[in-house]
């Protein structure tokens, strides 16, 4: 039976894995780079250096894409909705019956959720799309998180506004 080799590179009390389907790696002569072999291909991978601030910018921003991406999903399936309603967004059943009347379009009901909880707020009452002043500016609902929240506009479009 075929088992997997990982490679690790270790700085004193620092471990970083390298490779997870390879035994032959090291550390490039000038200390850049990671040099490996796996499935019998050369590979060459450079090393970054990431203060603390950076990493945690990084981390940040990836989980508010991922909130962002969320958000889309509804939009979407939002307009979706109003394309098979006359061009109407959905009466104001409540945040949790809008979302079931979503769902369909998303087949996810994990979309409306932020760590594990409802955090979806609808904030319309049926209005047609048509007679809205402008859709890039009005909020048909958000999800909340922690520390602000994505709102979702008529159009289709996602912004994240931070609690102030």
């Amino acid at each position: 039976r075929d088992t997997t080799q990982t490679t690790w590179l270790a700085d004193g009390n620092r471990v970083a894995l390298i490779a997870a389907d390879s035994a032959l790696a090291e550390v490039s002569p000038q200390g850049d780079a990671i040099l490996y072999v796996a499935h019998g291909a050369a590979f060459y991978r450079a090393l970054m250096r990431t203060s603390p601030q950076e990493l945690s910018k990084a981390v940040e921003e990836a989980r508010l894409e991922a909130y962002r991406t969320q958000a889309r999903q509804i939009a979407t399936a939002l307009l979706m909705y109003v394309q098979d309603y006359d061009m109407c967004f959905p009466p104001a059943y409540g945040d949790e019956q809008v979302a079931l009347v979503l769902l369909p379009y998303l087949k996810d009901p994990k979309l409306f959720e932020v760590d594990g909880a409802f955090a979806f707020r609808y904030l319309l009452n049926g209005e047609s799309i048509a007679q809205m002043d402008s859709q890039v500016d009005t909020v048909v609902g958000y999800l909340q998180l922690p520390d602000g929240r994505m709102v979702i506009y008529a159009d289709g479009h996602v912004k994240w506004e931070p609690q102030q």
